[in-house]
């Protein structure tokens, strides 16, 4: 790999600068403590940390006797391995907290040789003062990352420190052949694993005729009937799928496919291989419409609360449940027609025999959320009253009485956003490709399914479908390409592709970040999570300011 090494007499100071500065915008000030940062545990079963542990091994052997320190840490700045030298260093080391277990990223610890190389993806040194927080000035260090030989994905950094009086520039080629050693050896360990994926779907597929899915590092295998089922997107889901189970993990959940097809999909995790084998059964989807949520009320209520975001089919299911016949007021008009009126209207409706809709219930003003609820817990009709709203969180947060409205219907249909249902994505987006341009027989590329999964989607179905139209506008050929996208749509909204989990935590900060008006401290504090954990998750998911 290339080498690009910097040091205080090679590369300007403005890298140490611009690290400072990041360190300031993160509210670390060089008199903050590393007291309190706090310590997870460590997966010992790690890839990095298996490929690791033999080099430092020689590592902890050449260093035996001298004030020297070698660190581990994984690409999220977290040390997972400490070796040192002279055992008086051990003290040192614990107060300044670098110990195993501890996120050292810039946000909490400033410019240093864990963190900063992980954000310049080079080998950086940092000596004595140029460090930001004074409590890390004493030392002097190197730090190497370590980018994995199959993926070209940061898999960490390897750091050696010393007291500032004992740096050495031999400290600098000495780390770089461990980092190369723990790359090659994390290359041999992905040739290990891919055997296994091999070994793996070989038993698998001799042993079932049904389809059959085994995915890994840089490694996809299906047998015949899984190819002549799944299309190019729905490998794409199975991998998000698969990227979401842990160590000996098991899975089974349901699936549309990019045909409209359903699926039952049982995924295993491949022990040692950081892979997965997905057996996948067809099931019939009985009519379901790809646009709604399949949730349904049970236990023959006739008051049913739909709720979700808008844009997620609450006119849509509200009225599937309804039926024909059905009459729909909406709570926008009150101010129109009156309170008092617009009541009165809706208590005559209610004490009929029609199927009634009510559209927006969380826009009711407080005295007709009142007197709605009075009336709906007094009526003696047995006909069907649906109505609409914003999920009851949100509903929570406006104000009381509609909270009280909202328990007066016991049955429930929450709507989930289209960011918790990626899953389903390339088929929705299939579908609706097919409506706006019926017959054409257009296909998706994964290229353009991968950038339409990883999409925020803030306002749902509408906004999709919106998307698939203009897919479809003026297309003359067949195969629709994420250039094809409007341009605010045509990158993905992270520098790579999120499993749904890391997704939903994306959009979990996203959302609490707006709510707290971008202010951080109090953003860590609604989320009941660490600042410094915070940190790192906005440079992760790159989350701009």
């Amino acid at each position: 790999m290339t080498e690009e090494i910097y040091d205080s007499t090679s590369a300007p100071r403005a890298e140490i600068a611009l690290s400072w500065r990041r360190a300031e915008l993160s509210g670390l000030h060089p008199g903050s403590s590393l007291d309190g940062l706090g310590q997870v545990d460590v997966d010992r079963r790690s890839r990095l940390l298996v490929a690791a542990a033999p080099v430092l091994n020689d590592v902890a052997h050449q260093l035996a006797g001298s004030r020297i320190c070698v660190l581990l840490a994984d690409s999220e700045a977290r040390i997972v391995d400490r070796r040192v030298g002279d055992p008086r260093l051990v003290t040192l080391l614990d107060r300044i907290s670098a110990v195993p277990g501890t996120v050292y990223d810039e946000a909490s610890t400033g410019t240093n040789c864990i963190a900063t190389p992980l954000e310049v993806r080079r080998g950086f040194r940092v000596r004595g003062s140029e460090h930001f927080l004074e409590s890390l000035k004493g030392f002097s260090c190197y730090g190497h990352p370590i980018v994995h030989p199959v993926t070209r994905r940061l898999a960490g950094v390897i750091d050696i420190t010393s007291a500032a009086a004992d740096a050495s520039d031999l400290f600098t080629p000495f780390l770089v052949s461990a980092a190369r050693e723990i790359e090659e050896r994390l290359l041999l360990g992905s040739r290990a694993a891919q055997q296994q994926l091999l070994a793996t779907y070989q038993v698998a597929s001799t042993r079932t005729s049904g389809p059959v899915v085994v995915v890994g590092e840089g490694v996809t295998l299906a047998n015949q009937p899984a190819l002549d089922q799944l299309g190019p997107h729905d490998f794409v889901v199975l991998r998000a799928l698969a990227d979401e189970l842990g160590p000996s993990q098991h899975r089974s959940t349901r699936i549309t496919l990019a045909s409209g097809a359903g699926a039952e999909v049982d995924l295993e995790a491949i022990d040692r291989s950081q892979g997965a084998l997905v057996r996948l059964r067809p099931v019939d989807q009985q009519g379901r419409s790809v646009a709604t949520s399949s949730r349904r009320p049970t236990g023959g209520t006739t008051l049913t609360l739909v709720t979700g975001e808008a844009g997620t089919g609450r006119t849509t299911t509200a009225a599937e449940l309804c039926g024909p016949g059905q009459v729909v007021v909406d709570a926008l008009t009150v101010m129109e027609v009156g309170e008092a009126s617009w009541c009165t209207h809706l208590e005559a409706l209610v004490g009929g025999s029609r199927a009634v809709r009510i559209e927006n219930l969380h826009l009711l003003p407080p005295a007709s959320a009142n007197r709605v609820r009075h009336l709906l817990l007094a009526r003696t009709a047995s006909g069907q009253v649906v109505a609409t709203s914003v999920p009851l969180a949100s509903m929570a947060s406006l104000d009381g009485e509609l909270t009280a409205l909202a328990s007066v219907f016991l049955g429930k249909v929450d709507l989930v956003a289209l960011r918790h249902r990626r899953a389903e994505i390339p088929a929705l987006a299939a579908s609706m490709v097919e409506a706006a341009r019926p017959g054409a027989r257009l296909t998706l590329t994964p290229q353009l399914v991968d950038v339409l999964v990883n999409q925020p989607w803030p306002g749902n179905l509408h906004e999709l479908e919106a998307v698939a139209r203009h897919l479809v506008l003026g297309r003359h050929g067949r195969r629709l390409n994420a250039s094809d996208l409007p341009t605010a749509y045509q990158r993905s909204t992270s520098s790579r592709a999120r499993t749904p989990l890391q997704q939903s935590e994306y959009d979990t900060i996203v959302a609490a970040l707006r709510a707290c008006g971008g202010n951080k401290v109090r953003t860590a504090k609604h989320l009941g999570i660490a600042r410094a954990t915070l940190y790192s998750r906005i440079r992760q998911f790159r989350i701009p300011d």
